[in-house]
């Protein structure tokens, strides 16, 4: 997947990463399967999504180096969403993935991408990495339920978050932020909520 001039990437090369470097292509191609966790997919997802999805996400994650404002990775981002709740489906009930669901596969890709690894460049990165959003787990959409109660947050899974609550949820965490960039204070989050986790409740899927 090169990336041309633009920031486009050509959807029919094969795994590649935007800066055309072999050691980069690796790290791309680490952090799709990252993103896409087999696993989880397997469970939730209909046979064969992963396929699908693999050329879409590449091909987002190719044209970040062509972003230069918040407004255009938030436009991006709501793409590819809008485009795997269009085309993929779950395994159970054969229903449409929720937005909750498409967000979580290309926040953790643009978290690790960016904020991980510092592709496409550092410099690019860094730049970056203050539009990033924060990856929505059924961890932390708990916390959120807990801290803002009386915001009367409905969804209790991924698979329940539409696009209108994954927005006022992004919103929250920016407020519990209190200034730090989403990706960081939601890693820091993370850690806590999973550490809490391992010792108070069995693991559930990333996915649900």
């Amino acid at each position: 997947m090169m990336a041309n001039t633009k920031g486009h990437c050509d959807q029919r090369a094969p795994l590649s990463s935007p800066t055309g470097n072999e050691v980069d292509c690796a790290k791309v191609a680490n952090i799709v399967g990252m993103a896409l966790g087999s696993g989880a997919m397997t469970r939730v997802f209909e046979k064969n999504s992963k396929a699908k999805i693999e050329p879409e996400l590449r091909a987002t994650l190719g044209r970040l180096a062509g972003i230069c404002s918040c407004k255009g990775y938030d436009e991006l981002h709501e793409s590819f969403c809008r485009w795997f709740t269009r085309e993929i489906r779950t395994a159970k009930g054969n229903k449409a993935a929720s937005y909750g669901q498409a967000a979580k596969v290309l926040d953790i890709a643009t978290k690790v991408f960016c904020y991980f690894c510092g592709l496409p460049s550092k410099k690019e990165s860094e730049r970056m990495i203050p539009w990033l959003h924060a990856a929505i787990d059924t961890p932390i959409l708990k916390c959120l339920k807990s801290k803002y109660r009386d915001r009367k947050i409905t969804a209790t899974t991924l698979g329940e978050i539409d696009m209108e609550t994954y927005q006022m949820l992004q919103s929250l965490v920016r407020d519990s932020a209190l200034g730090m960039d989403l990706v960081r204070y939601e890693d820091w989050l993370w850690h806590k909520l999973n550490a809490q986790r391992k010792v108070q409740s069995p693991v559930t899927n990333p996915f649900s």
